[in-house]
């Protein structure tokens, strides 16, 4: 992770920590959960999508993880691609 890469992230959180403020967020294509993450350390609740069954293992594996709702699947509006 490069320096800017960290600071992105930061000010991302903290923007969508301020719209979410006591609400729900859901994220499409979380992938890893660079932002999820973050958000659900703050006690934010938070639910994903995403296409690729190996973004969604990456998130898994990483500290608390397993305790964000992923769906597996596309959040094209075509259906398309399948989740993988």
């Amino acid at each position: 992770m490069t320096i800017t890469t960290g600071i992105w992230t930061r000010a991302t959180v903290e923007f969508l920590a301020g719209l979410a403020g006591d609400g729900q967020v859901l994220e499409l294509a979380i992938g890893t959960g660079r932002v999820a993450l973050p958000l659900a350390a703050r006690g934010i609740t938070v639910e994903g999508v995403d296409a690729s069954a190996a973004m969604i293992e990456r998130l898994r594996a990483k500290p608390g993880g397993d305790s964000i709702p992923v769906t597996a699947r596309s959040s094209c509006p075509f259906g398309w691609p399948k989740a993988s």
